[in-house]
């Protein structure tokens, strides 16, 4: 049965500025303060078990248990977190642009803009569909430094070189972002915290509530 298509506008309409964020979108996100709220409560609680324990079976200075809870599992669990909060922006940002074209009818779609991620996204929402201010913000200036770091954790495993002076610039922009050196290698690490994902989970918050206020303003306006 195919639906009337004033009744489809309407859903669309109302899928598009609400539904999508309000019980979507902001509910994801706001799982994402639970899990980092769980995962700190596991951590701290392992790590209270090894520190209890009479005896404690350290293979090594580097790899025993108690060393591996402290450094080593913090940071792959704090780094799969926050490059899940990434992998959302990215997805949402792109949704909202589909969202936008289909209920709009636009020429262009998204797949007709150059580039890719969130600077597709960010060039289609200006360009097309009007979307600007969230994008002339220090906290979209944010997002970009995520999708810098998100680059080297996914495509060197948060190793970089040492003459990479823009992921040092943006490393010490942040103080709950920290690197550390690596013997013998012209390299360094990232190293990413609880304090730094509650960081970036905020600000991914913030930034998705301008662009729903935007969108919702321009609406009002037409």
């Amino acid at each position: 049965m195919t639906r009337d298509p004033e009744i489809q506008k309407i859903i669309d309409y109302e899928y598009t500025y609400h539904f999508f964020f309000n019980h979507g979108l902001f509910d994801e996100l706001f799982h994402f303060e639970d899990l980092i709220s769980e995962t700190s409560l596991f951590l701290t609680s392992k790590l209270k078990s090894f520190e209890d324990a009479e005896e404690i079976e350290i293979i090594n200075d580097r790899f025993g248990k108690k060393m591996q809870y402290e450094a080593m599992f913090p940071n792959i669990l704090w780094k799969s977190i926050f490059l899940s909060i990434y992998f959302l922006t990215e997805k949402s940002l792109e949704q909202i642009c589909k969202n936008l074209e289909n209920l709009n009818e636009y020429n262009l779609s998204i797949k007709d803009i150059g580039g890719n991620g969130i600077y597709r996204s960010s060039t289609y929402l200006k360009k097309v569909c009007d979307i600007s201010k969230c994008f002339e913000t220090e906290i979209w200036n944010n997002i970009i430094d995520f999708n810098k770091i998100r680059n080297v954790l996914a495509h060197s495993d948060g190793t970089f070189s040492n003459d990479n002076k823009a992921i040092f610039n943006i490393c010490d922009k942040y103080d709950e972002l920290a690197y550390y050196g690596i013997t013998e290698e012209n390299e360094s690490g990232i190293s990413i915290s609880k304090s730094f994902t509650e960081f970036a989970l905020k600000k991914t918050q913030e930034f998705f509530t301008l662009i729903c206020n935007e969108m919702n303003e321009k609406k009002a306006s037409r």
